[in-house]
């Protein structure tokens, strides 16, 4: 399971960052890098590891850098997505991943009714915060650091 989400709010700061030459542009690339591997080691933390399954899913969680300013996470076992929304009548799909859900609707099901436990989607959502955050304080350095020139 890849997800392609993008996080409210940053095309807006990287024009920011953008204004302070290579120096902004920097500074944004290594926020993302650690917000990725923040996000990623939130899933796997979070992560139900069953007793037979030996962690398999877990360890399946990994980062995949697009370009320097974008990083996909994702779950590369079969049966991610299952885990991730739940089966049958247990489905539980957060709001805006509808499209992502539904490419696992119905596909290689052999138990009906699991229900959801999410590991990705809370961790991309507490982490997408703490990007923001993160983003802003360093806009504020840059932006003190400038100043003082």
């Amino acid at each position: 399971m890849k997800i392609n989400a993008n996080i409210v709010g940053t095309d807006a700061l990287l024009k920011k960052f953008k204004s302070f030459g290579e120096e902004g542009e920097r500074k944004f690339e290594q926020v993302t890098k650690v917000a990725a591997e923040d996000i990623k080691e939130g899933a796997k933390q979070r992560v139900v590891v069953g007793k037979y399954q030996g962690g398999s899913l877990r360890q399946s969680i990994a980062t995949e850098e697009k370009t320097k300013l974008s990083f996909r996470i994702y779950a590369a076992e079969k049966y991610a997505a299952f885990v991730e929304f739940g089966t049958g009548g247990l489905v539980d799909i957060p709001a805006g991943w509808e499209n992502l859900a539904s490419k696992f609707r119905g596909k290689g099901i052999k138990q009906i009714n699991l229900p959801a436990r999410p590991y990705l989607y809370p961790a991309f959502k507490e982490g997408s915060k703490q990007y923001v955050k993160d983003l802003n304080s360093q806009l504020k350095k840059l932006t003190i650091k400038f100043n003082k020139k």
